[in-house]
């Protein structure tokens, strides 16, 4: 691995002139030197991880790499002092202390740097959450800090039940400190929503220093006492302490998020096989006098002793939707049954020193994924994570189902996304993938499920919309090769526009899961990550591409 570094070495005088220079008392202007975007000169700021950002310098090559310093005015020293390659932003994974700050940016290892911008960190008033205080306190407070931002909610240490969601909604400014606290949440919070906290349209967000956990575990332990392959029949009991209600989490149908999961005990993270509660003719019966529950017409060939985790999944802890420089650092989410993360179409968003594992050691199930999309500058380091052989880590270009599109070329789409009149969409026909049947298509409006135009991205809504699309669906099947009155049913729709770059995924260790880290997007730094016993690649870059050259799939990306 290279690494580029800029020191300050010398004689005396240089390094008194080069600090002095740095610390914002001597400028010294540089022809050809990088453009600073953010933060502003002389901004305040109320985040303990700030999110810089600085525009490349062109010509803009692959391996160009980029070196940060940020001066302390109160130690009178470098704090930071990185270089990086393709991408250009940067988030301190070690929280800054409230004070004076420069910062600088150059072209490694040599351009010309940047003139220095400052920047103060302040504590804003603090709301306090005394232990023992119950819910309904717990969000008239959070939602008294909302109003007042800036603004800093802080629990005393101890354990808290949420009964509910607490949605913010364009909110700047606000951070939300657990102080090591415990906060155990119900998996059926709101349910179109979901988690402890969420969040839309809001900026400068930080949540840290907690432990979420389920105060019900969403999974169940259980030990295969017998299988007969020829009765397609496999007999299971709760391990002594585990939950025996299997009836609220058992009901198959293709409706049913869960799934029974065979785990290989002998290399943790890969699995040896798995029964999908989405398929209707599966039947529970039991428990017996021995407390042993029987399922029918199982055709997956499982043997006795191995060990069954039966999960239900749920909403994720916390929702982030169309947000900006949001931080999430220091927690720990303890056996969830569901994604670490909810929520896309974020700018700046980092999970920072932050560990999603079993609710005890050595435990079976930790978290069960990490699915986002439409991500701008997305960080990601110093994150322990384990998971199921399913999920995964992923950074993902957000996509729905069509439904159909008529003859006048209205589509109508099943899962609410944030698209605009004049955004471009790329379909794909993924019934054949080798094929690559595409069509770009612009959007001439959008609809709401009352029929109404919005105008602005999409209202905070789930249920089907419409779409007035810019050519015919005859058109559509024209460009990509299909009989024009082909159906346009299950055919799959991204946004074109670019949405997925600047993104960074280091020093990460990662147990399981079936890749760990997945990522479509432009500018991309991987590095330093520990992946152990996943069910496929460690890293899927550009994957489900079909079509990279119209700005779906991979490119510019860094892998160490």
């Amino acid at each position: 691995m290279i690494k580029y570094s800029f020191t300050l070495m010398g004689r005396p005088t240089a390094l008194i002139a080069c600090l002095f220079s740095f610390m914002g008392l001597l400028t010294l202007p540089a022809a050809g030197e990088v453009p600073l975007l953010s933060p502003e000169n002389g901004a305040t700021l109320y985040q303990p991880h700030p999110h810089f950002h600085w525009q490349r310098v062109a010509p803009d090559q692959l391996e160009d790499a980029y070196q940060i310093q940020i001066g302390s005015r109160q130690q009178g020293k470098v704090v930071v002092d990185e270089s990086f390659e393709v991408i250009s932003r940067y988030v301190p994974v070690n929280a800054l202390e409230p004070g004076e700050y420069s910062w600088r940016v150059r072209k490694a290892p040599d351009g010309a740097w940047s003139q220095l911008r400052s920047f103060e960190i302040k504590v804003p008033k603090v709301y306090t959450i005394a232990a023992g205080t119950a819910f309904p306190q717990i969000q008239e407070t959070i939602l008294e800090a909302a109003e007042n931002t800036p603004a800093q909610v802080v629990f005393e240490p101890g354990e808290y039940t949420f009964g509910n969601t607490i949605k913010l909604k364009n909110v700047n400014d606000l951070t939300v400190d657990g102080g090591g606290a415990t906060i155990l949440y119900n998996q059926s919070n709101d349910k179109r929503n979901g988690g402890i906290l969420y969040f839309l349209e809001c900026a400068n967000i930080t949540v840290r220093n907690m432990t979420l956990r389920e105060y019900k575990n969403p999974a169940i332990l259980l030990d295969v006492v017998a299988a007969d392959h020829a009765a397609q029949t496999l007999k299971l009991k709760p391990q002594v302490g585990e939950r025996t209600d299997l009836y609220k989490v058992f009901t198959p149908g293709p409706k049913n998020h869960a799934i029974l999961r065979f785990p290989d005990l002998e290399n943790l993270g890969k699995s040896l096989g798995g029964i999908s509660l989405k398929n209707s003719k599966l039947k529970l019966t039991g428990p017996d006098d021995q407390g042993v529950f029987t399922i029918h017409n199982v055709t997956a060939k499982l043997e006795e002793g191995m060990v069954g985790t039966l999960l239900k999944y749920s909403t994720s802890a916390f929702d982030i939707n169309r947000c900006s420089n949001f931080t999430l650092a220091n927690l720990d989410l303890l056996g969830t049954g569901a994604a670490v993360l909810g929520g896309s179409d974020n700018s700046a968003l980092s999970i920072l020193s932050c560990r999603f594992l079993p609710r005890k050691p050595g435990g079976l199930l930790g978290a069960q994924s990490y699915i986002t999309g439409g991500e701008i500058g997305m960080w990601i380091e110093d994150v322990e994570i384990s998971l199921t052989p399913d999920d995964n880590m992923a950074c993902i270009s957000v996509n729905s189902l069509l439904k159909e599109i008529t003859a006048e070329g209205v589509a109508t789409v099943g899962r609410r996304l944030t698209l605009k009149a004049g955004d471009q969409l790329l379909l794909w026909d993924a019934s054949d993938e080798a094929a690559g049947r595409t069509a770009v298509v612009e959007i001439a409006e959008v609809w709401g499920d009352k029929g109404q135009t919005i105008s602005s991205g999409l209202t905070d809504d789930r249920r089907a919309f419409e779409l007035k699309l810019a050519k015919t669906p005859a058109q559509l099947n024209r460009e990509m090769k299909r009989p024009s009155d082909a159906s346009f049913k299950g055919v799959k729709l991204f946004r074109y526009n670019p949405d997925n770059h600047d993104f960074v995924y280091r020093n990460n260790k990662i147990f399981g899961g079936s890749a760990g880290c997945m990522y479509n997007g432009t500018r991309g730094l991987i590095e330093g990550n520990d992946f152990e016993n996943c069910r496929g690649p460690g890293i899927r870059a550009g994957y489900h591409s079909p079509n990279q050259s119209a700005g779906y799939g991979a490119r510019n990306v860094v892998v160490k």
